[in-house]
């Protein structure tokens, strides 16, 4: 799988799922376990950082774009990008 098309609608009710930890209205979907394994680094997607000293090294997770701010939080994001 390369990715999915979806409606703005049912893109907000995914991540309502993420953002409750794998439950959708008060039903459990999916272990917050499994969901946090998605935002774990998989493998590194730009390993040799352009400026060292202001860039860090980005990783991909499982599905998700993961890297870390200037104190070490974990970021997670997603591209979204399709032609």
């Amino acid at each position: 799988a390369g990715g999915a098309s979806s409606s703005v609608n049912d893109m907000a009710q995914w991540m309502r799922l993420h953002l409750s930890g794998g439950t959708f209205n008060r039903q459990p979907i999916v272990s917050a376990e499994a969901l946090a394994e998605t935002y774990r680094p998989h493998m590194v997607i730009n390993p040799q950082p352009i400026k060292p000293a202001a860039e860090r090294y980005g990783f991909y997770g499982l599905g998700w774009n993961v890297d870390y701010d200037e104190l070490g939080r974990v970021r997670v994001g997603h591209s979204g990008a399709f032609a």
